[in-house]
């Protein structure tokens, strides 16, 4: 039977971690098997300042040409040092609606995002992430700066809230085949709740839910040099408390996927 293709589409602001983004998705694809595309879209209020057609056209081309140079230029020694070549675009208009344009057109698989410093939920400034986790029904990955998933590194799988679920679909079992050690499962439980046993192959950490337990689990997550973090991202309310404390919280690389 014929392996299947993935199809991983990028969306960046081209800033200083695009590089990292870029890595971990060229990591990955060098993983399952997949084609690369990056997409960079810009605002045309940031490029045209005034109100003459032709002036403003001018502008449009020049910082379009200027983009294409750049995005080559990025891309051209990642793409030979993982011999994956990568597909670039660039448009003007709106983050938003460019994007989800992009993945009705494109059909990607997956879709990577990094994450901000200060304020992942707005990477792009206007909610790109809660809109992508919302509206796009794939997988997206979020990618740390301080991560980066390399081909040649260790593979370490965490699950959040242990759901075993995530490891059932065919990108999961072709990741968890790559990796050597067992997936370790932080799940955040109530005193009150009752314990469901995991998998024997699965290393189960369990937090009491108080004030500190987010910090707590993102503490064992750097200890358990965890460097991919599965999220469930739920049928009906796939933006929920849980997801927005991974974002916020977790310097890792997450994967958000429904169960």
């Amino acid at each position: 039977m014929e392996q299947k293709k993935y199809k991983i589409a990028v969306f960046s602001d081209l800033k200083e971690s695009t590089q990292s983004i870029l890595q971990s998705s060229l990591g990955l694809a060098k993983r399952i098997g997949a084609e690369v595309f990056l997409l960079h879209v810009k605002k045309p209020a940031t490029v045209v300042k005034n109100d003459n057609q032709l002036s403003a056209l001018k502008s449009i081309k020049e910082v379009k040409h200027g983009m294409n140079d750049k995005m080559k230029k990025l891309i051209e020694s990642l793409s030979n040092e993982y011999e994956i070549p990568i597909n670039c675009a660039f448009a003007f208009g709106k983050p938003k609606d460019e994007i989800l344009q992009f993945i009705k057109n494109e059909n990607p698989d997956l879709v990577v995002i990094g994450k901000k410093k200060v304020s992942p939920i707005s990477i792009f400034g206007d909610g790109i992430t809660k809109c992508i986790i919302e509206k796009f029904d794939g997988t997206v990955m979020i990618a740390s700066e301080n991560g980066v998933l390399r081909p040649n590194e260790e593979l370490s799988l965490g699950l959040l809230n242990g759901d075993e679920r995530l490891l059932q679909s065919h990108l999961a079992e072709n990741l968890v085949k790559q990796s050597s050690k067992p997936p370790k499962s932080f799940k955040i439980v109530d005193k009150a709740e009752k314990r469901e046993e995991v998998k024997p192959d699965i290393i189960e950490y369990v937090f009491d839910r108080n004030d500190n337990s987010i910090n707590n689990l993102g503490n064992y997550l750097l200890k358990s040099n965890v460097n991919l973090l599965m999220v469930p991202k739920a049928e009906k309310k796939p933006w929920n408390e849980d997801v927005r404390h991974a974002i916020n919280k977790f310097n890792v690389t997450l994967m958000l996927a429904k169960a």
